[in-house]
């Protein structure tokens, strides 16, 4: 850490800030839960089970 870099104080260091340190893919995994189902097309399953897959 630098000198340059400051650390949260008072009551602000006891309050997370999520939106600052979620991903993207937490926050579309945070919108998804909300769906009670969904229509997606076959090619966008295959291609997102190529990205999970373990290689």
């Amino acid at each position: 850490m630098t000198s340059s870099q400051h650390l949260p104080r008072g009551l602000t260091s006891l309050i997370p800030d999520a939106r600052a340190q979620a991903t993207p893919a937490e926050r579309a995994a945070s919108q998804l839960l909300h769906l009670r189902e969904a229509t997606v097309p076959v090619p966008v399953l295959a291609a997102a089970a190529e990205l999970i897959a373990p290689s």
